[in-house]
């Protein structure tokens, strides 16, 4: 390894267990918070809804830009190899959650009341665009899970990331600024699906932060701009209700602060990255699966409900993810990539 690649905070394998387990816990917030939908006057479920939803999913911009730039800085096998990569990362897994949605979405029209909250149906053609991640660009997102209008977002900063590498400072700089002011900006009262894209130009701030903070961390304004966004996360009136948002931005600071500095064992390590490979689905899948838990399966406690939901998205990321992507599809898409590669 090159003097400049060890210098490259890329290659500081000591930070991603730290992320990884950030990530879990980032996605134990926003579970929390759509608990309330099912256990509305449940105290503990409250207290850890007041961590924030908001700021948990703009922690999870952040760490995907960041390990999207590690991504392109670690592979140098081009940019069709890197698409294959997230998107083998990403679809898998988030087709199971649209599949399920859809299921859920047909056996409860029109609407299913829930103590908290009332999940309606939309159409076959909003399941469709859900599942090509139009929604928020060509359709609405599935109300029956909507932690599903991130990912569409995340993708479309996948494709531009290749991109994104190329844009002289000043520009890139000009785009967060202009989006983080757009995105403090207290819009109220206006529904985000009827101005598609909307939620991409308004998070991008935050994903472009991530992206580039690898090199902006070696300066001062670095750590200014990552603890600036995400303590305006905080103000904004949509999180102002949830009183402990500023630990969880401040988990996701200390995380990038420190966590390349505090190695692990082996076992430790395989732990905590396997947290963070759960936190993916445990974002996707959990608003479905608590809506099995409440109407098929009459759960009423919200431990157990809990519990259900972490033992189903573990029995899923084994099996969509460890069994069918990681032994069958990838090295699939590998020998096809080293077979073109040697055909040109």
């Amino acid at each position: 390894m090159s003097s400049a690649a060890a210098e490259s905070p890329f290659h500081r394998p000591a930070i991603w267990p730290w992320l990884a387990l950030v990530r879990f816990i980032l996605a134990a917030v926003v579970v929390a918070a759509h608990l309330r939908w099912f256990f509305r006057y449940d105290p503990v479920i409250l207290a850890a809804a007041e961590f924030g939803a908001q700021v948990a999913v703009i922690g999870f911009f952040v760490i995907s830009g960041y390990s999207i730039r590690a991504s392109l800085a670690q592979h140098g096998d081009g940019t069709l190899a890197f698409y294959i990569r997230r998107v083998l990362r990403i679809y898998p897994l988030y087709l199971g959650a649209v599949l399920l949605t859809h299921a859920l979405n047909v056996a409860f029209r029109p609407a299913l009341p829930l103590p908290g909250f009332t999940l309606g149906s939309t159409g076959w053609a909003t399941s469709a665009g859900n599942a090509l991640l139009l929604q928020g660009f060509a359709c609405a997102t599935m109300p029956f899970n909507p932690p599903l209008w991130s990912l569409s977002v995340e993708v479309f900063y996948y494709a531009l990331a290749p991109l994104f590498l190329l844009l002289p400072r000043p520009v890139a700089v000009g785009s967060m600024a202009l989006t983080f002011a757009y995105f403090c900006l207290p819009i109220a009262g206006v529904r985000a699906e009827f101005f598609y894209g909307y939620d991409a130009f308004r998070h991008l701030w935050a994903w472009l932060l991530g992206f580039y903070f690898a090199e902006w961390s070696r300066h001062r304004l670095g750590w200014i701009a990552l603890t600036v966004g995400l303590g305006a996360v905080c103000l904004h009136p949509t999180s102002l209700s949830d009183r402990l948002s500023c630990v969880t931005a401040l988990l996701v600071v200390l995380a990038f602060r420190f966590g390349a500095r505090r190695e692990v064992s082996d076992a430790t390590r395989r732990r905590l990255l396997f947290l963070g490979d759960l936190s993916y689905p445990l974002y996707l899948f959990h608003v479905p699966l608590l809506t099995v838990a409440w109407t098929f399966l009459g759960i009423r406690q919200p431990a157990l409900a809990f519990v259900w939901v972490l033992a189903g998205t573990t029995a899923l990321l084994w099996l969509i993810d460890y069994s069918l992507t990681q032994r069958v599809l990838k090295p699939l898409a590998t020998n096809w990539l080293r077979r073109r590669s040697a055909k040109a």
